[in-house]
């Protein structure tokens, strides 16, 4: 239930006595004992009003007030934490914030009359919504400042349901909803009561300047709950909408979270609320509110409007989003459009929401326009969402039954060693280690190891995001260390380039680190130099976490615990934790079932298991045979994969850094880079944006989509959803705005002079428009890893999109929306290459979330004819099917057979004319080695994962086959 205070130092009665002996004095799994104790007793009840019998009734308040008793004792622990951390230098600092505090209550006093939104008398629930929707997101973000510049973390909190406004009002405020006044809050949470009194002192100043207006303090740190909660909380208005603001210290938070289903149990028993209520209390909140959507309805219509009130408009939203997304939030935009944020329950539904926003079905954008009887279109902002996406990925902390296992399992050891496939979330369990850490420990340092710039860039900015603290007071106490190792740990800076800000990094202070991280450790088993500065940093002292994967190495992995060994010098009597993950979360399951045919390790692919329920689009594959100028048609065949995969996702018009084009190495890629750049100019801009500097642009400004079906047609075309117009070409660099593609009644048109407008039935020039066409940027891993994401009022600069292009070995850890694997495939020898050339398709493809391409010249007895027999139908998908269908040891057989016969070369000769395989004998070790040929040769073959050595045309046919079917 949260670090606190010694439980042995608290007064404690024989029934809790005797409830926490039984769990070795752990409150924390007494407190999750007494929960699923909770979810066992509470009656479920058919129908109608939850009214338990007198014997469940007696089991159900039992359960409660044992509950309660745990929850005071968490609470207890927790505050005396903070007073006991530093001796009489904790004490001194505890008793200095609570004078702080009752200060601030006789500041702005909790006296009646409460405070009250600026709404007259007999207003409504729906008339308090709608003040919320046009202030209730300014109010809030005024906020954030002054809890992040003090060190804290800002969260957003859901809207009260309608319910809880109702039944407030009538209990507390004689039926005036305008005294709800925490409809709209936020909660700063800080690790430090130093932190928390200095956040108290910002908005005190910001108060006296008149910068925030302060309504009510409510100091329940100095009069806390009979169950011993506390908190400050402080209602703060805005254009007469009055929100709430609440700050706490992360340990009695860690307890709420444990306690908040049994005060909503106990709340809903008493009102006697029905079946459903009872049930939300026992699941518990476990929702955060999360900016995602943004919205615009079609003519620049208002929600009143189009749906008749925001409360119909909200049903409307909830029919169609998928099951684990609520509605938390509705707000007004700047231009009009409606910002919707979400409460996420599981990573499951923002994975099947992205789907439903950005696949060519348009499920959800289709589900919501049909609540619009008159053919008014409602259009997503696919790139804004995107945007929100990836952020939400990095921030969601909730973690599935499997990987909260493991996580236990690597803070109870000092030294662990973490597996896991691709894609199952190492990285991600890493950084929850990591918050752990830093949240614990106000003082302590971590050390993120990794062979690249990129990953130890991404995992900061993840680390900051996922903190939602300020990037300052996270980056400074993370150092990362990186190849060339010799170089030392390095410090990581914040600094601006130009609108954005990225991350940099420079030479680090010596210091002792808590925790120490090594990423792909596969990929540095032995490494003296890595070894070497460990050593220097007595990495042996601190808490070790190494990650990795054998299937992602490119040469033999020792055993988990040699892995550790190999590159920290521990004790001899040191045990080393293994734990493993086995669900796949981030990837979709057909390149879960693409990816396992090149992953090491049969036995462990049978238990792995894809958390998300996606399957994902079919992958893209542009094979072509081998010519003269084998760059220039690689960098054409890349250019028709984006364009295929765009039209997967509904011609997407932003893929601003959501593709990676990931070639084999640097010379690979550098040979690509210039043919690659001027494919791209040859290719149509997949959007447009026609703007204006002036405060009341013209209607047909706004950004177009490239419209496939209309574009060849006498030039290329954009329609725009929001006004609903063409841009298109009369004449080659002339460019009109119609109603339809060709129309000779245009609404404006570019000359040698500017932009014309009709307005007011009058041609007008006009010389505040710009016309600007998003064009492709190629840009590398560690470039698009350190630069800051966009917030939500960042302006995006439409004329230029990232292209990552790097190699394998510089995007490990990395991932984005869409991965294309150029020229990766190799045949199959006896070498080193064996391992190295399965290894880059199986990284490759695993750093796609959502979709694969694959593009590569041809190779008969290469890699990429082991993708087999997979079944993967665009229509419907079968996990368990395929996984029958898959020769699950192909990968293994070949990789084993080069290294069974290292000690003893065998040649292979294959006579293409008789189509023969003729094994020479081991004593003719003078022939180069080539392919090698698995003993059960014929049974693989069956199988479909064997190269067919002899039929290299057959073999053509089988992967083209596949393909289709992917």
């Amino acid at each position: 239930m949260g670090a606190g205070a010694s439980v042995d130092a608290l007064s404690l009665d024989g029934e809790l006595k005797e409830l926490l002996s039984y769990y070795d004095g752990n409150l924390e799994s007494a407190a999750d004992a007494v929960n699923r104790e909770i979810v066992r007793v509470v009656p479920k009840t058919g129908s109608g009003r939850f009214v338990p019998e007198r014997g469940e009734q007696t089991a159900v308040q039992g359960v409660v007030d044992r509950a309660t008793k745990l929850a005071r004792l968490g609470y207890e622990s927790a505050w005396e934490g903070y007073k006991a951390a530093d001796g009489d230098a904790a004490r001194q600092s505890a008793d200095d914030f609570l004078a702080e505090t009752r200060r601030l209550e006789e500041d702005f006093p909790d006296t009646p009359p409460p405070p009250r939104c600026d709404l007259p008398e007999g207003a409504s629930i729906d008339a308090l919504a709608a003040l919320a929707y046009f202030h209730g997101e300014d109010l809030l973000e005024s906020l954030r400042r002054f809890v992040q510049d003090a060190g804290g973390e800002y969260k957003r909190g859901p809207r009260k349901s309608k319910s809880r406004i109702r039944q407030k009002t009538e209990k507390d405020y004689g039926g005036d909803v305008a005294r709800v006044v925490d409809l709209e809050r936020a909660t700063g949470i800080f690790d430090s009561v130093d932190d928390l009194s200095f956040a108290i002192s910002l908005l005190r100043d910001a108060s006296r300047r008149g910068e925030i207006t302060i309504r009510r303090c409510k100091d329940r740190f100095s009069h806390p709950f009979e169950n011993g909660y506390r908190d400050l909380q402080l209602n703060v208005e805005l254009e007469g909408f009055v929100g709430e603001l609440q700050l706490n210290l992360r340990r009695i938070i860690e307890v709420k979270a444990k306690a908040h289903k049994i005060y909503e149990v106990e709340r809903v028993i008493e009102a006697k609320e029905d079946k459903d209520a009872l049930q939300r209390a026992v699941d518990g909140p476990g929702l955060e509110s999360e900016q995602v959507l943004r919205l615009t309805i079609e003519g620049g219509r208002s929600i009143d409007d189009a749906f008749g009130s925001l409360a119909v408009f909200e049903a409307a939203l909830a029919r169609a989003l998928p099951p684990g997304c609520v509605v938390a939030n509705v707000y007004s935009g700047e231009r009009g459009e409606v910002r919707v944020r979400l409460g996420l329950d599981e990573v499951a539904a923002m994975a099947q929401l992205r789907d439903d926003v950005v696949l060519e079905s348009r499920a959800f954008e289709d589900a919501l326009n049909e609540s619009l009887p008159d053919g008014t279109k409602i259009s997503v902002d696919r790139a804004a969402f995107l945007e929100c996406y990836s952020r939400i990925m990095m921030r969601f902390g909730k973690l599935t039954p499997h990987q909260r296992e493991k996580l236990k399992e690597l803070r109870a050891a000092n030294v662990a060693v973490l597996l896991s496939p691709a894609g199952g979330g190492k990285t991600f369990l890493a950084i929850q280690r990591v918050l752990e850490e830093l949240r614990g420990d106000a003082g302590a340092v971590v050390l993120f190891a990794a062979r690249n710039v990129a990953l130890a860039l991404f995992v900061c900015k993840w680390l900051v995001v996922a903190s939602r603290k300020s990037a300052k007071h996270v980056v400074d106490r993370v150092h990362v260390l990186v190849a060339p190792f010799e170089d030392g740990p390095r410090r990581v800076r914040v600094e601006a380039a130009g609108a954005r800000r990225r991350l940099s990094l420079g030479a680090a202070q010596k210091c002792e680190y808590a925790l120490v991280v090594v990423d792909e450790a596969h990929h540095l088993t032995e490494d003296l130099q890595l070894r070497e500065q460990l050593a220097g940093v007595n990495a042996a002292e601190a808490t070790l976490v190494f990650l990795s994967d054998a299937s992602q190495a490119t040469e033999a992995t020792p055993d988990a615990e040699k892995l550790a060994r190999s590159l920290v010098n521990l004790p001899r009597d040191q045990a080393v934790a293994v734990a493993t993950l086995s669900e796949v979360v981030r990837s979709t399951k057909r390149i879960v079932a693409g990816a396992a045919a090149f992953q090491l390790d049969a036995g462990r692919k049978a238990e792995m298991s894809t958390y998300t329920a996606s399957p994902g689009p079919p992958l893209v594959a542009r094979i072509f045979p081998v010519e003269d100028d084998t760059d220039d048609i690689y960098a054409r065949e890349v250019v028709e994969a984006i364009a295929a995969i765009r039209r997967q996702l509904a011609d997407l018009d932003d893929l601003d850094d959501r593709v990676a084009v990931v070639g084999p190495d640097d010379a690979f890629v550098e040979r690509l880079r210039g043919p690659l750049d001027r494919a791209l100019d040859s290719f149509a801009p997949m959007s447009a944006t026609l703007a204006s500097t002036s405060d009341q642009p013209p209607a047909a400004c706004g950004t177009y989509v490239l419209d496939r079906e209309t574009g060849g047609i006498g030039g290329a075309a954009y329609y725009c959803a929001a006004n609903g117009l063409y841009l298109y070409e009369r004449s080659s660099g002339s460019w009109c705005v119609g109603k339809a593609h060709g129309d000779k009644s245009c609404k404006a048109y570019a000359s040698h002079k500017g932009w014309s407008f009709y307005l007011n039935k009058n041609w007008t020039l006009r010389s505040d428009i710009t016309l600007t066409f998003a064009r492709f940027e190629l840009v590398d891993a560690a470039m698009a890893s350190a630069v800051w994401p966009r917030v939500e009022t960042e302006a995006r600069d439409s004329s230029k999109q990232w292209l990552v292009v790097d190699t394998v070995d510089n995007m490990d850890g990395l991932e984005r929306l869409v991965v294309i694997c150029v020229g990766l495939d190799q045949v199959i020898d006896r070498g080193a290459g064996v391992f190295e050339t399965r290894s880059r398709l199986y990284r490759a493809m695993t750093r796609a979330q959502l979709a694969v391409a694959v593009v590569n010249e041809v190779l008969p007895g290469g890699w990429l004819e082991f993708l087999g027999r997979v079944e993967l139908d665009d229509k419907k998908f079968d996990d368990a099917k395929e996984r029958r269908n898959r020769a699950e040891t192909a990968a293994d057989d070949v990789v084993g057979g080069v290294v069974e016969e290292a000690s003893a070369p065998v040649r292979d000769s294959v006579d293409a004319d008789k189509g023969a395989v003729e094994k020479a004998s081991p004593e003719d070790t003078g022939a180069p080695a080539e392919a090698p040929m698995p003993a059960d040769k014929e049974a693989m073959r069956r199988g479909g994962t064997l190269p067919p050595y002899a039929e290299p045309d057959r073999g053509l046919v089988q992967f083209d086959a596949w393909r289709e079917r992917i």
